[in-house]
């Protein structure tokens, strides 16, 4: 398969932990369960550097994150990264399987995401990973 490429890990956790989510809100859909992917966009966090280790990126992928990188030390970032995230739990009126982007606007998720196949057989890889069953049972809220 050749060299491990940090990068492209990251990215398949990425488009992975997309398809789980989905797949959750689609198993949910009829639950008390609002299920939403909030972008934070680009955050300086430490994991891009990590992957920039020798081996782990091909040049071009490095040359872009490398800018990428440097933009992302800008004043102001972490609080942008959080915009989508605040926005997601205070907000009214949301429903369950939206993709809030990082400037707090519904976006597109992209085809791939919108395959239920392949969530679902992402979602039943990661659980059968986790040791989870495969189906959700959520508790009733009671009632006072």
């Amino acid at each position: 398969p050749g060299p491990y490429q940090g990068f492209k890990a990251y990215t398949s956790a990425k488009r992975a932990m997309v398809l789980t989510t989905l797949e959750l809100a689609r198993r949910t859909k009829e639950q008390p369960l609002l299920v939403i992917l909030a972008d934070p966009g680009g955050a300086n966090t430490g994991s891009l550097s990590a992957s920039m280790q020798p081996g782990m990126m091909d040049l071009r992928t490095r040359a872009f994150a490398s800018v990428f990188g440097l933009l992302m030390k800008l004043p102001g970032n972490i609080q942008r990264a959080a915009r989508s995230s605040v926005y997601t739990a205070t907000a009214s009126g949301l429903q369950s399987g939206l993709y809030i982007t990082f400037n707090t606007k519904p976006g597109n998720i992209g085809t791939l995401a919108q395959d239920s196949e392949l969530t679902a057989q992402v979602w039943h890889t990661s659980s059968q990973m986790v040791g989870l069953p495969d189906e959700i049972v959520l508790p009733v809220p009671r009632r006072e």
